[in-house]
């Protein structure tokens, strides 16, 4: 909405360089519930093996079987470890396409709003009154305002601020993940409670 009140159209074609926020945002969404969810069943796994030989050290030191359960333990730890590593390259890449996202529209931004500016600077002609000099958008704003003349179409400022509005509200999303990390949890929590009850 910022953007919009600020400069609409530079809004507008910055917008339409970015469809590459909507498919980085899924990516990292779905990236991150499969980490979750891998991460979150197999460490449980590891501490059920751990608990059990810990529970019951004297039988497992007295089968000699402290091996055995060392090394299922430790499977349980590489599945974690596996699930994670190959996950987190998912969650990268969309972040990096997110961050990258970004910057395209900030460059977008600055080449048709410099053109926009450009095309005015030479178009807007302003007659000073009882004179026969004119101004022109690239005049100084306070001599236009001197002579009581009205401010030029587009304003630098105004490119600038609507361009960076979409900035940080596409870079925005990139903070998402430790947000659906959470829900993730809270989701996979709620199921077991509720296979309880």
């Amino acid at each position: 909405a910022c953007a919009f009140y600020y400069d609409w159209d530079v809004a507008l074609v910055i917008l339409g360089a970015s469809p590459l926020v909507v498919f980085a945002a899924a990516a990292l969404t779905k990236a991150t519930m499969e980490k979750e969810t891998k991460v979150s069943t197999a460490y449980p796994a590891a501490g059920g093996v751990a608990g059990e030989t810990f529970g019951e050290i004297k039988t497992v030191a007295a089968l000699g079987s402290e091996k055995k359960a060392a090394t299922i333990y430790a499977s349980f730890l590489d599945a974690a470890r596996l699930a994670g590593i190959s996950s987190m390259f998912r969650v990268c890449v969309a972040n990096g396409m997110l961050f990258a996202n970004g910057n395209i529209m900030v460059a977008v931004g600055f080449v048709y709003g410099a053109q926009k500016i450009s095309k005015e600077l030479d178009k807007t002609v302003f007659a000073i009154p009882n004179s026969t000099e004119t101004l022109n958008c690239g005049s100084d704003q306070y001599s236009r305002a001197e002579y009581g003349l009205a401010p030029c179409p587009s304003d630098g400022g105004d490119i600038l601020i609507a361009m960076f509005c979409l900035q940080m509200g596409a870079q925005a999303l990139g903070l998402l993940e430790p947000s659906i990390k959470a829900m993730v949890s809270a989701r996979q929590a709620a199921a077991e409670i509720l296979a309880v009850v």
